[in-house]
């Protein structure tokens, strides 16, 4: 009774164990799901010491095919009069955070006029903001960089709480890019690279990151434990169906050694019927399991040819970063509760 007692709270364990973690794999994709950002396709170079894109180039391409967006990222020193702030300093262009969906806390965002006409206008994110000025609540403001004067149109979003950011026009000083955002809504992926290589991107040049398909994936992952469940419940079932047509054929043999088939199917319907029910439920169970095992794989094979985000994360920061933090903490769950569930199937059976 003590045994039977420990081996039921073992397996509530396991099952309490492997169920929490099944939960925080989908805890995790949704968490990504909603803080990052859908229908972005991330852009980057491939190749040490390759030519970067002219932004006037890039300009004139969203003005004419789809939207995409770039950070060119160095540090200055903003200037007030009591006081000198290092930032971070984003070089962009007008529909920034249109592509990536960042919030305005205060004012707007620097605008394709402003862009343009290379006027000096700055978005601080909201780090900056508290930092510089103490609210922000600072639209109109005004700051020096290099002895030139900016005026603050607003504050974004940006969700990053460690870097002072400030994003202005990259009309400012002739620059390139690198690595670059795309919105995706609307169009096909092959008809997007093959639009970019008129901006001198291509396959052989650029790493293409379809930042859905990693989410996808983390989505996957909870399912395909799940299935895998599913394959052991099956297993199991079709163990214990197995010794219960096994008494039931001993049973219909044995009766059937006493009376005539019709007279015991007139008489004991459930004892000539129960083989037969029995051996159908047992031939279910490893169709279902194969159909799992071979859904399981059509699911799993294309997450080969997922390009990882490792080495990325620092480019469009916070938002690469918190998608590759979320991809690697769901990985590591991945394997541990497949892991996991393996063990608990051994000491489950080795019980039996």
């Amino acid at each position: 009774m003590k045994i039977s007692f420990l081996s039921a709270k073992l397996n509530i364990f396991c099952a309490a164990v492997f169920l929490l973690t099944v939960l925080a794999l989908f805890a995790i994709a949704f968490l990504a799901h909603n803080g990052g950002k859908r229908n972005l396709l991330l852009v980057t170079s491939s190749q040490t010491g390759s030519h970067g894109i002219n932004v006037n180039r890039i300009e004139e391409f969203t003005e004419s095919d789809f939207l995409l967006t770039y950070e060119i990222l160095s540090t200055e020193k903003v200037s007030l009069s009591y006081a000198d702030f290092s930032v971070t300093l984003v070089r962009t262009n007008s529909c920034y955070p249109q592509i990536i969906n960042y919030s305005l806390s205060e004012g707007a965002f620097f605008s394709k006029q402003a862009w343009t006409g290379a006027q000096r206008h700055a978005v601080l994110n909201e780090t900056a903001a508290n930092s510089i000025f103490g609210s922000v609540k600072i639209a109109g403001s005004q700051f020096k960089i290099r002895g030139e004067t900016w005026i603050v149109t607003g504050v974004i979003d940006d969700g990053d709480k460690k870097s002072n950011r400030v994003y202005v026009p990259s009309s400012m000083a002739d620059g390139y890019a690198y690595n670059f955002l795309v919105l995706t809504a609307g169009f096909d992926e092959t008809l997007i690279k093959n639009s970019m290589k008129n901006l001198g991107i291509h396959d052989t040049n650029y790493d293409f990151f379809t930042l859905d398909t990693i989410i996808n994936l983390l989505f996957e992952r909870p399912q395909i434990m799940l299935y895998f469940l599913f394959c052991f419940i099956f297993i199991y079932i079709f163990i214990i169906l197995t010794e219960k047509l096994k008494i039931a054929a001993a049973e219909f043999k044995s009766k059937l050694n006493k009376h005539y088939f019709k007279q015991l199917f007139l008489e004991n319907q459930k004892t000539a019927f129960k083989p037969v029910w029995l051996a159908s439920l047992l031939v279910l169970c490893p169709i279902l399991t194969l159909f799992l095992l071979l859904h399981s794989v059509s699911i799993i094979l294309p997450w080969q040819d997922i390009a990882s985000l490792k080495g990325k994360q620092e480019l469009f920061f916070p938002l690469v970063e918190r998608l590759y933090n979320f991809n690697q903490a769901s990985g590591f769950l991945f394997v541990f509760s497949l892991i996991f569930l393996c063990f608990s199937v051994i000491v489950f059976i080795r019980r039996k």
